[in-house]
């Protein structure tokens, strides 16, 4: 469990899924997730929340224990590095809860984890998570095109 002064990071539970299912309505965390079907069911979200071996996932959660989005290390590798997803529901995104949870999860991997690097991959049209990229020092690598989708690479070093 990772904490900041708004927010909680914590493993998703089964008693969470009603909340995950609801938040996942939205076709904007559809339209930039990669791995997210639409809609998302109970059965698709307990699929979901059963992490794999080399994956971290939290549910981003308010002080009042509402499930407000989801947080993610995945595809870490033993050359110390992991990928990094996020999504946070409608009514509480730019309220600086992406930004706290995005800062609590480097510090954790750099700090706690000892990676060397973290990547994303973000849509060239997801203006919101790209401005959250520069904030947080990640560089732009590389485009590229999946799917018939253009992507940019994001990628941060840690500097321990």
């Amino acid at each position: 469990m990772l904490k900041t002064k708004r927010i909680i990071l914590k493993k998703i539970t089964r008693k969470d899924i009603p909340q995950l299912v609801n938040i996942a309505k939205d076709n904007e965390i559809i339209k930039f997730s990669d791995h997210l079907p639409f809609p998302l069911t109970v059965k698709e979200a307990q699929n979901l929340i059963n992490v794999k071996r080399d994956s971290i996932q939290l549910g981003i959660f308010i002080k009042n224990k509402k499930l407000i989005g989801v947080i993610e290390l995945y595809k870490i590798k033993e050359h110390n590095r992991a990928k990094i997803g996020y999504w946070i529901g409608k009514k509480y995104r730019n309220k600086g809860y992406a930004s706290e949870s995005i800062e609590k999860i480097i510090n954790y991997a750099f700090k706690k984890l000892k990676l060397k690097v973290l990547f994303a991959r973000i849509r060239i049209d997801n203006k919101y998570s790209i401005k959250l990229m520069n904030k947080f020092g990640f560089k732009q690598t590389e485009d590229f095109q999946e799917d018939g989708k253009n992507y940019f690479r994001w990628q941060l070093k840690s500097l321990q």
